[in-house]
């Protein structure tokens, strides 16, 4: 909001950072042409197949058992089905890579469920039944140790789940009262849908057992094997629990891995957990929820995306009962003729975290790379309402705000701003989505978390939290260099209007956004022609599905102002090899034109390529960033690089109290376009995943950078873990230690100690707390002296008086800035759309550290303070 990011008040508002931007001169696009070859000569793809190898192909269901409970209904219903889905009954789509897949038909109810979490409505007697499930972790193919009973139904409005999870002993049980989208830590069943059944995308809807939603959109970037995150749900390859993006194939597993552990626990998923070498290659972080965090939500992949659904759920003797209720409305799929059958990809997965367990209905094979062409199929859906789904979103926000006056040293109070806005979103069809918005409410309700900016050669990333931006934004991730993003939404300051299509069409799958940015034109001289002025602002990215998790796509981003402008162009594809290699390429250009004039421009090449199996992964990644390659809509943390690496590792799968360990090693350089060396490093890991939740990790690596001409060799050493055996209680730390640079002017080589340390407790359900300890202490070994001495404390604790209510309170202390702030905020949500917020949030910092001439005292002075208030009501026709 406008007056807000004035005013720099941390919660409420949109805090900006401005980043290292650099200009760009030539064109190389002769690589692009080879990209494209490349992706021609790739679409010959072998058809997936589960025995690779010599390993066997995983188990699939027979049988449908009898459940038991008090509230398990008769059984009249079909049972789960297993085979060709193609067979007669009914017209519909041929299902491709899932022929001979788990197949359940569901038939249509004539009465809808009330949502109360208890099995007794007369739909249930009828619905299509599933009970049998099969451990993806930790015992790959077993039969899942605790019974499950999903029942499943439909009318032309909506899909219905009645769920009974099972327990041998209810202290087993996890479950907290918490805020939507934060049931990481609980015990879920999750539901996928992939309407189009293209391996492209899949809807998540996940329950707990006192009925708390989550929702996302798991794309097939972020669903690979078990070589990155896990496959389904929270688990990484190691038995990682919470990582931002399960199933993401990421370049440096390690990295993701240690981001996991820490992230899955509070602490921000974008914190630094290393410099140096490791920093500079750590690998991006998927969108995070507005209000939450994704590290936090009980579905994996973009929880941004919050869908309207109802549920409800319950604690039983023996167990848990939930129930859901999902609106066509909710989805995007394809349309069909009158009496023309739906297919869809489905899933079913179940999470029991004090066993570590995560059961399926339709079995992962580890050896093959891609959750989404090891889905089953739902079958037997007719006739869908074609009502075009139109809502409104009006929100009103208010806030009472105070600021320290940094020339003058005098505190002094703000008027009350109140701010109106409009968001409206139509089904143009029931695959393709216009959202239009005025004066966009771009409040964030947590603020950006603290990370250690002392001694960072490049600049720190930020991620969007804004909702307007985050919807949707996985149509705009292409693969590139690590840490470089094409479209960072938080380059829009203060947009008067904001409007996107999205969806798709055929196989071809589409994005288009426009807006304006006045941010630009707020200055205060107004003579000044560019004073008044806005920024116009296009987004637009094409890309077509090939065959199972494989695409081509183009992507173009303009910002024009006034005679300056910002574009970048270029292509980019994925395409999978058989059972377990993967293809990434990009080749981009960008054009860039100051205010002033000059004009740059350059190009950026990505190429990966990986093969993720049970046993072995291997990857290949080369990329060139111009050294004039530069964006005003994206973030590019290094320019004037030539990089290629390689990795290797083998995974053993003892499971039993050691559930798998890993060796991996691997290599890289780095040149700069001059052909000067800049980077070399070479690295070792091991990592355990024991059970009973518990996780190990230690490496070193020995590498080489350039600094100021200079080239420095390191040696570092890390050593983490996590613990994770109780429900109340929750640890892990991680801590580097080595030679680093300490990078000035007069760079030299010192030594550099890093602390990640968390603590959860869920004392109970209702309340949860979080503790994360950040730390970074540098020593100039010539004289023993600590050059810096860094600590951010963090807490996050949230009362849940009700599935409506919450209070949550944030501290946080910074002992080298000499911050400390606070935020109170008070949530009373009605559903996904319907939200009321109140919230206080004040902030102090060392007059010393404000200005040592003005105010020079080492007193905690307050550099502002607010009082906010934010309402919005979902209206849906």
């Amino acid at each position: 909001m406008r007056a807000l990011a004035g005013a720099n008040i941390r919660a409420g508002h949109l805090r900006t950072r401005k980043t290292c931007r650099r200009k760009s001169t030539t064109r190389h696009w002769a690589r692009t042409l080879a990209a494209v070859a490349i992706a021609a000569a790739s679409c010959l793809a072998a058809p997936v197949v589960y025995a690779q190898n010599g390993a066997p192909s995983p188990a699939v269901p027979q049988s449908v058992t009898e459940g038991s409970g008090s509230d398990k209904p008769p059984v009249d219903g079909p049972p789960t089905s297993v085979g060709a889905p193609d067979a007669p009954g009914g017209t519909g789509v041929s299902v491709g890579i899932l022929a001979g897949r788990p197949t359940i038909s569901v038939t249509q109810a004539n009465e809808p469920p009330r949502v109360d979490g208890r099995l007794d409505d007369p739909i249930w007697r009828t619905a299509a039944r599933i009970t049998e499930f099969v451990q993806q972790r930790p015992l790959e193919g077993a039969p899942a140790t605790e019974q499950t009973e999903v029942y499943v139904a439909y009318d032309s409005e909506k899909i219905y789940f009645g769920i009974y999870a099972h327990y041998s002993d209810r202290k087993l049980i996890r479950a907290n009262r918490v805020d939507r989208d934060q049931t990481g830590p609980d015990d879920t069943v999750q539901v996928y849908f992939d309407p189009f059944l293209d391996q492209q995308r899949a809807y998540v809807f996940s329950v707990n057992g006192y009925g708390v939603q989550s929702d996302s959109v798991l794309s097939s970037e972020f669903s690979g094997g078990f070589g990155g995150a896990g496959a389904l749900g929270h688990q990484s390859a190691g038995g990682v629990r919470g990582s931002s993006a399960p199933g993401a194939s990421s370049w440096d597993p390690l990295f993701e891995q240690q981001r996991a552990y820490i992230s899955g626990y509070g602490v921000q998923s974008d914190s630094l957990l290393g410099s140096g070498f490791w920093g500079r290659l750590g690998p991006k972080t998927p969108p995070q929820n507005h209000t939450s965090g994704g590290a936090r939500s009980g579905a994996p992949g973009d929880s941004s995306w919050d869908a309207l659904f109802d549920s409800a759920g319950r604690l039983v003797e023996d167990g848990w009962i939930a129930e859901m209720a999902i609106p066509f409305k909710s989805l995007r799929y394809p349309a069909r003729q009158p009496g023309e059958v739906h297919r869809w990809g489905f899933q079913i997965q179940r999470d029991i975290d004090s066993k570590d367990e995560s059961v399926v209905w339709a079995p992962i094979s580890r050896n093959v790379m891609g959750m989404l062409r090891q889905m089953g199929v739902l079958d037997g859906m007719t006739n869908l309402s074609t009502s075009r789904n139109l809502e409104f979103l009006p929100t009103l926000t208010a806030i009472q705000a105070g600021a320290l006056d940094t020339k003058t040293g005098v505190y002094g109070g703000l008027a009350t701003q109140p701010e109106g806005a409009m968001n409206v979103k139509y089904g143009v069809t029931s695959n393709l989505v216009l959202d239009f918005t005025y004066n966009p409410d771009f409040s964030q309700i947590e603020s950006d978390r603290a990370q250690i900016e002392v001694n960072q050669r490049f600049p720190v990333f930020y991620p969007e939290l804004r909702p307007f931006f985050l919807e949707g934004q996985e149509i705009y991730q292409i693969s590139a260099p690590e840490r470089l993003t094409l479209v960072h939404t938080r380059t829009l300051v203060d947009p008067r209007y904001g409007a996107k299509l999205t969806g798709k069409v055929g196989n071809t799958s589409l994005g288009f956004m426009v807006a304006d940015d006045e941010a630009a034109g707020n200055l205060d001289d107004r003579t000044d022609s560019a004073y008044g002025q806005t920024a116009k602002i296009v987004l637009g990215r094409v890309r077509y599905d090939l065959y199972s998790e494989s695409h081509v796509g183009v992507i173009f981003t303009d910002r024009e102002f006034l005679d300056s402008f910002s574009r970048v162009g270029g292509l980019d594809g994925v395409l999978r090899f058989g059972a377990n290699h993967r293809l990434r390429f990009a080749a981009m250009n960008a054009d860039r034109r100051a205010t002033d004039g000059v004009r740059h421009s350059g190009p950026m090449l990505d190429f990966n390529f990986r093969k993720e199996g049970r046993h072995l992964v291997y990857e290949v990644r080369h990329n060139e960033i111009h050294p004039e390659f530069s964006t005003d809509l994206g973030f590019v943390r290094r320019v004037d690089q030539k990089q290629t690496a390689a990795s290797v590792s083998y995974r053993w799968w003892p499971e039993s109290w050691i559930i798998n360990w890993e060796p991996r090693v691997q290599y890289e350089r780095n040149y700069d376009y001059q052909g000067v060396l800049q980077d070399e490093g070479m690295w070792g890991r091991l990592n355990f995943q024991f059970a009973n939740n518990i996780n190990f990790n230690v490496n070193m690596n020995r590498d080489m950078e350039r600094y100021n001409g200079i080239d420095f060799w390191k040696t570092r050493y890390n050593v983490g873990g996590s613990v994770n055996t109780s429900r109340r209680f929750g640890v892990g730390a991680f801590y580097w230690t080595g030679d680093q640079i300490r990078f000035i002017e007069n760079p030299f080589l010192g030594a550099d100690r890093q602390l990640n340390m968390f603590i959860n407790a869920r004392p109970f359900s209702r309340l949860q707390s979080e503790i994360n300890i950040n730390t970074s202490r540098f020593i100039d070994v010539r004289t023993n002296a600590a050059e810096f001495d860094v600590k951010i404390f963090r807490t996050r604790t949230t009362y849940q008086f009700t599935n409506r209510l919450l209070v949550r309170n944030i501290m946080e202390y910074d002992t080298f800035e000499k911050t400390l702030g606070g935020n109170l905020l008070v949530t009373y949500r009605e559903n996904a759309g319907t939200v009321f917020f109140v919230g206080y949030d004040d902030h102090y910092r060392q007059g010393t550290q404000i200005d040592e001439r003005l105010l020079p005292t080492t007193a905690m002075l307050r550099t502002n303070r607010a009082v906010f208030t934010k309402l919005q009501y979902l209206f849906r026709y």
